[in-house]
């Protein structure tokens, strides 16, 4: 599973099947484009550009479908951070809605038009698997105990942004994860990995 599914299977309210952010001001839209594109850096085909941009390796197709279009729409050159997450945000419709289709389609959510017979008018996603849901969490709990990995830090710092953390994680796993965040400050990133990271937590939070 993406971490752009993970995130937004954990930021839905399994009842009414709508995304609930707990953070004020931060658009959906950016939030799945900052997603897929931390699905690229925890699959080493996005880096930390020499210049403070961030560069895609995009002459190769990504094995998900999600992931091809960004990598398309940035191309080979580096891009500054909040340009690179501009570019995927504004540059495909319907984000969200498209990475939550693709739970849908796996049987994971329903799919229910808000208006019977008018998908045009909107749609929402209530819950259809609850083991899906617990399999998002317990990899929450499981990254903030053990932030050892690109995709752990990945989903901790996104949760972050969109204010889900203290939903799924007790005050130790809480206070745990805080601190593997410090870590992936520009000043403080050990690698190019984790430097693009912070380059796109500032960008989505600018």
């Amino acid at each position: 599973m993406l971490i752009a599914e993970t995130l937004l299977l954990l930021g839905l309210d399994p009842r009414r099947g709508v995304l609930v952010l707990r953070r004020r001001g931060v658009n959906v839209q950016s939030l799945t484009a900052a997603a897929l594109l931390a699905d690229l850096i925890a699959l080493d085909r996005l880096h930390a550009a020499a210049d403070g941009g961030l560069v895609a390796e995009s002459t190769m197709p990504a094995a998900h479908a999600l992931l091809t279009e960004p990598l398309q729409q940035l191309g080979t050159r580096s891009h500054a951070p909040a340009e690179a997450l501009r570019r995927i945000a504004q540059g495909t419709r319907r984000l969200s809605q498209r990475v939550l289709d693709g739970l849908a389609r796996r049987d994971l959510l329903h799919r229910v038009p808000n208006v019977r017979g008018l998908p045009a008018l909107g749609v929402r996603y209530p819950l259809r698997s609850m083991q899906a849901r617990q399999n998002a969490e317990h990899e929450a709990q499981a990254a903030a105990a053990a932030p050892t990995t690109v995709r752990a830090l990945a989903l901790l710092q996104l949760l972050d942004t969109a204010g889900l953390l203290t939903a799924f994680l007790d005050a130790e796993l809480h206070e745990r994860a805080v601190r593997a965040l410090l870590g992936i400050e520009p000043a403080a990133a050990q690698d190019t990995t984790l430097l693009a990271l912070a380059r796109l937590r500032h960008a989505l939070l600018a």
